[in-house]
């Protein structure tokens, strides 16, 4: 009776093992696997994070074909499409700002308040203000012209040009030229554009010429009344012909 139990133990023993032996090569495997599984996630975490940084530049490796994989190509081509996406939105920027600096006109671009977001050189230079001093304050306080602020507004809501001409006391009394167009809602942060120029100068030229085609206009008269004049008293002392011939 011994006997068959001794021999009856090594072979449960022997059955148990054989059956255990997959199972624990089964759990081994899906540890590794686990763990490799982990390994791409914590690498898919470690470069999202330096994308979210701005450092777009690693890819994610196209190790296996799994979901994994596409999520790591999807991945890439995100990065790949905001690269070049931020490339070309800064060489807009570029252009932009080149124009702006080289631009005779001052410019203004204000929000949906009126306040100015972006000067330009030009307008720094025309006002006689440092760009510090302009930004954040308003259309109206900088013009100190109720004219201008309604023309601002009326291009805003109408989404069409406005111009006008209007005096600004700083240092000294000037003369701008100006005007303003409506920026579409939704595209940006600014709802205007607000462009001036400075026509003192011609506006005084103008003024020199009526003065001196009043003053001409004027000496012309004088001598012409005298002619005039003087023709009709020849005139009216001319002798009677009967009395020259005797």
């Amino acid at each position: 009776m011994w006997v068959i139990a001794l021999t009856v133990i090594p072979n449960q023993f022997f059955y148990a093992l054989l059956l255990g032996i997959p199972f624990f090569i089964f759990i081994l495997i899906g540890a590794l696997r686990s763990r490799k599984i982990t390994q791409r996630i914590q690498k898919m975490i470690r470069v999202a994070l330096r994308h979210e940084r701005g450092d777009l530049a690693e890819k994610l490796p196209l190790e296996e074909d799994d979901d994994l994989g596409i999520l790591a190509g999807a991945v890439n081509r995100m990065a790949y499409s905001l690269k070049k996406r931020i490339a070309e939105l800064e060489n807009e920027k570029s252009n932009l700002s080149a124009i702006l600096r080289h631009m005779v006109e001052g410019v203004f671009a204000v929000d949906a308040s009126h306040e100015i977001l972006i000067v330009n050189p030009s307008a720094e230079a025309i006002l006689g203000l440092p760009a510090k001093s302009l930004l954040g304050k308003s259309l109206l306080e900088i013009t100190r012209s109720q004219k201008v602020d309604e023309m601002m507004r009326q291009a805003v809501r109408m989404q069409t040009n406005r111009f006008i001409e209007f005096e600004l006391d700083y240092q000294k009394p000037k003369v701008l030229h100006a005007n303003a167009v409506g920026v579409p809602e939704g595209e940006s942060a600014i709802c205007g554009i607000f462009v001036f120029q400075d026509i003192t100068e011609i506006r005084k030229l103008e003024t020199v010429r009526r003065e001196f085609v009043s003053n001409v206009s004027h000496e012309l008269r004088t001598p012409l009344t005298s002619i005039k004049g003087f023709i009709e008293t020849l005139l009216s002392e001319t002798p009677d012909p009967e009395h020259t011939k005797s």
